[in-house]
């Protein structure tokens, strides 16, 4: 594949690459964005754990608040009135990756 370092936007749209255009106002603002070819855009398992790795500190925090705990007091009474099991059941219910818990743990 060529160097997409050194070709043209519209090259790299024909060739399929996914892509972000973004045009900038006179006063130095983003302005108008079009993207292409997104439905190519491929996310490789170690990037979306370092992307997770990097957030989860945060989400953690976030969690351990009192806004976080509100939040999620929120969430879980939205669920039962609309019915839904309550997540233990669900979590339970699911098979997932196998990592170091046994098969169908919520991991």
């Amino acid at each position: 594949m060529e160097d997409l370092g050194m070709i043209d936007t519209e090259k790299m749209i024909a060739m399929g690459v996914p892509c972000s255009v973004i045009k900038i106002n006179p006063d130095g603002t983003w302005g108008e964005e079009q993207s292409f070819n997104m439905e190519n855009f491929k996310i490789q398992d170690w990037q979306a754990e370092a992307i997770a790795r990097a957030i989860l500190p945060d989400i953690i925090a976030f969690y351990e608040s009192e806004e976080g705990k509100a939040e999620w007091g929120k969430y879980l009474a939205e669920r039962e009135e609309k019915g839904l099991p309550p997540l233990e059941a669900t979590c339970q219910s699911r098979p997932r990756r196998r990592r170091k818990g046994k098969i169908g743990e919520c991991i």
